[in-house]
């Protein structure tokens, strides 16, 4: 536990285990991840900007739409610390990553992945019914 607690410093927590993200959502600037889907998703309906590092080609994908939607950011490839810092203080000085992020949260507020495929249903019937 003495390297958690060297690193711990106010605005960092470092917590050994599962972690309710809900909770935390409403206290994130940035939320930093590798682009896997449910990790950027809960940060994108809690309307949290994204500094993404995929480690493989479909994580690299989805940051790449997350970074059109202006999101957040991603950085691929060989970084440093200096890369991450840079692009971490575009994302916390640049209010359209905020705003867009917010933009989404509200617009996705009353989704709820359990209804999703009575949703698609709903949609394909009136497709076909015109």
């Amino acid at each position: 536990m003495a390297l958690k607690e060297h690193l711990e410093r106010p605005g960092l927590r470092i917590i050994n285990g599962p972690v309710k993200l809900s909770s935390l959502m409403k206290k994130c600037d940035v939320g930093i991840n590798h682009a896997s889907h449910g990790i950027v998703c809960a940060f994108a309906v809690h309307g949290v900007p994204q500094l993404l590092l995929p480690s493989h080609i479909e994580q690299l994908m989805f940051a790449k739409a997350v970074g059109r939607q202006k999101l957040g950011r991603g950085l691929a490839g060989r970084y440093g610390v200096e890369k991450v810092a840079e692009v971490l203080s575009i994302i916390l000085q640049d209010p359209q990553y905020t705003n867009s992020a917010q933009d989404f949260a509200k617009k996705y507020k009353k989704f709820k992945s359990e209804n999703i495929a009575e949703n698609i249903a709903v949609d394909i019937l009136k497709k076909i019914k015109g």
